[in-house]
Formats: structure tokens, C-alpha cells, sequence
């Protein structure tokens, strides 16, 4: 179960916060989830951002997500989250393909 761990750790992508304006952003081209907090209303938009992929969830995806969750959790000035998908789709479902590779990796150890 450690190697499992390490090995989740190893591709999780961690949410960064940068103040611009009244706005609070996270953005790399890498990230799989956008959030932007608008602190005078108190509304988070969360984005799926995986487009070409139209938004299939993966691991580095799930772990985005629940990061994100996390983090807005803590934060008692928010009202609302809007959540969305990146692109023409807001998600596929499930990334079968990606996450099938992670499981067979983690039987094979």
C-alpha cells in the first residue's frame, strides 16, 4: 500500500494560489483543476481542465479534485462553488485506459 501511495504522490499535481485583483487564481497548463475565488461575492469556480481529453477523470484528476475540495472547505468566507468542465464537454467519466495502467502497476508490485 506504501508504493501505492508513492506512487499517487508522485503524479499528483498540487493547487497553487496567486492573488490577481479580487480575484484568487490557480493556473498551470499541467493543472486538471482551475479555481478562481471571487472574495466580494464568495463564489469559487472550479474547473475541469483536461479538454483534450475531454475531461476524463484520471488519477492526477481525482487527486486534483479532492485537493481542491480540501482547500475550499477550509476557506468559511465562500457560499457557493460553481463547478464546470474546460473545453466542449464537462467531463467523459472515467479515463478507463489511464487508470487501469495505475492499477496494473500497483498488482504488479
Amino acid at each position: 500500500m506504501k508504493a501505492a501511495r508513492e506512487l499517487l504522490s508522485c503524479r499528483s499535481e498540487h493547487l497553487h494560489r496567486r492573488h490577481i485583483g479580487r480575484w484568487a487564481s490557480s493556473f498551470a497548463p499541467s493543472q486538471r483543476v482551475v479555481t478562481e475565488v471571487d472574495a466580494s461575492t464568495g463564489v469559487a469556480k472550479v474547473t475541469l481542465n483536461r479538454p483534450d481529453k475531454l475531461n476524463a477523470l484520471d488519477v492526477p484528476m481525482f487527486e486534483a479534485i479532492a485537493k481542491t475540495a480540501a482547500d475550499l472547505r477550509s476557506d468559511r468566507s465562500l457560499r457557493a462553488v460553481i463547478l464546470s468542465g474546460n473545453g466542449r464537454a464537462f467531463s467523459s467519466g472515467l479515463d478507463v485506459v489511464s487508470v487501469w495502467t495505475v492499477l496494473a502497476m500497483l498488482l504488479h508490485n
